[in-house]
């Protein structure tokens, strides 16, 4: 695959709330990706912290003072050095596999851009509702919007975001596709990936927010329709262009100002951001809904996990890695598990995540074709670890890596892994018979295992989805 540099701009009016995250979502992505990735945070008329804070999260950041959100988009777009332009929202966020799917749809030849399915962060019946309906309305147009990705050059071609106050997103979906079909290029949405929308509307004013609008303001909507748009336009900037204005700050313009008043605030935005999963059926297909990782472990919501077994040949016996989790994990710790596991972040597949994984928790860079398919199993566990609930409910695919590597060689997560020991398999599968050592291994997975090496199974295919 073709690694295109990319540039991802952020729009921001007064988002010191949401920003650090925002960014932590792109960086995310980008580290899957693992191209050269610049992120522009272009500040609009913001009086807050938000430019600060882009910057200490490496950010390059922009200022402009238009009170029209395609102007402010326009700004990044123009500023990009990447040959792809992503744009976001602030308060919204890109799932891990985000660039990488935008990479491969363009490197087919066949599209143009296009734009990305919306799922909310939380839900509730209203915004059930209100996703059908972007669903719908997305599926009739074919006008995907939320994240908007193309060519720089594109861009440039269209003119950039279509410069109105409202709706510019259609208009501008509506320009690319014209303009790719000129070509013989089609306007497209992303299938595997999404945007995180924020609800923060919805939790400051109730989940009935935009049909409770529709219905109190339908007045307004008429007259914008026949041309008099002065209720629309202030209805717009009070929902939209001066929904997070502090009325105590004094606008911050450049760098220089943001040096000159810079408190200490090394530890903003370091907490990790949370990490979502795909909600799966019985037969771990996602459903198009996600959840965070913290509720789906105390509501018990399905989702999905790749476990790695890593197995060697030793003096004539068959040998499996155990690894011994942190005393700091929230679940089972100092307990020996697998060789490597690990939730599967939504829009990632299988074989992605666990050469991930194995990566991250043992430093080892595996090639997808060395992993073999052991088969998939269900988990259903509820415990209570520190005083709180664990409901765990995951579908989970397992693999086997025929790997030997001494035990001192692994470059371990120390954040996850304590350390790791090499035991003979039937002395795992004793022990864990009979209960003689710590441990959250279960007897299903080590007789997939077992059955696997016996049938003599072959390793997996080279292709790696996103």
């Amino acid at each position: 695959m073709r690694k295109y540099s990319f540039t991802v701009v952020i729009p921001a009016h007064n988002e010191e709330k949401y920003v650090a995250r925002c960014i932590r979502s792109v960086k995310a992505a980008a580290g899957y990706y693992g191209g050269q990735v610049e992120i522009i945070v272009v500040c609009n008329r913001c009086t807050d912290r938000t430019a600060e804070i882009a910057l200490q999260c490496g950010a390059k950041v922009l200022y402009n003072e238009e009170r029209c959100i395609a102007g402010v988009r326009n700004t990044g777009i123009a500023a990009a050095s990447g040959e792809v332009v992503v744009t976001i929202d602030c308060d919204n966020r890109m799932t891990k596999g985000t660039l990488q799917e935008i990479a491969l749809r363009l490197a087919t030849g066949l599209f143009i851009g296009g734009g990305a399915p919306i799922r909310f962060e939380r839900y509730s019946f209203p915004l059930y509702c209100n996703d059908y309906l972007c669903r719908l309305g997305f599926g009739l147009t074919g006008l995907y919007c939320g994240i908007f990705w193309a060519k720089k050059e594109t861009f440039e071609a269209i003119g950039g975001f279509t410069a109105i106050k409202a709706m510019e997103d259609v208009a501008t979906a509506r320009q690319l596709k014209r303009y790719g079909k000129q070509h013989g290029l089609q306007y497209t949405t992303l299938r595997h990936n999404y945007l995180i929308n924020s609800t923060r509307k919805f939790d400051d004013q109730g989940d009935w927010l935009y049909f409770k609008l529709m219905f109190h303001h339908a007045g307004a909507l008429l007259r914008a329709a026949v041309g008099d748009r002065k209720q629309l336009d202030a209805l717009l900037d009070e929902m939209f262009y001066d929904y997070n204005d502090r009325k105590d700050s004094k606008p911050i313009r450049s760098s220089q100002d943001i040096a000159d008043k810079r408190p200490d605030t090394s530890h903003e935005g370091e907490k990790d951001m949370e990490e979502y999963l795909d909600i799966v059926d019985e037969n771990g297909n996602p459903t198009g809904e996600i959840i965070d990782r913290t509720t789906a472990h105390q509501k018990g919501i399905r989702h999905r996990t790749a476990h790695v077994w890593l197995l060697r040949h030793k003096n004539g016996r068959i040998q499996i890695l155990l690894q011994k989790r942190c005393a700091a994990k929230s679940s089972y710790p100092g307990c020996y598990d697998i060789s490597s596991a690990g939730h599967i972040p939504a829009g990632i597949d299988y074989i992605p995540s666990a050469l991930r994984e194995l990566q991250e928790e043992l430093g080892i860079t595996v090639q997808p074709q060395e992993l073999i398919c052991c088969g998939n199993r269900t988990i259903t566990a509820d415990e209570v670890f520190f005083g709180r609930a664990f409901h765990d409910r995951q579908y989970s695919r397992i693999f086997i890596l025929w790997k030997d590597i001494e035990e001192d060689a692994f470059q371990l997560q120390k954040e996850e892994v304590d350390s790791v020991l090499w035991m003979d398999l039937e002395a795992c599968i004793d022990g864990v018979r009979q209960n003689t050592f710590p441990h959250c291994i279960v007897m299903e997975e080590l007789m997939l295992i077992r059955n696997a090496i016996e049938r003599g199974e072959k390793p997996c295919s080279s292709t790696t989805p996103v």
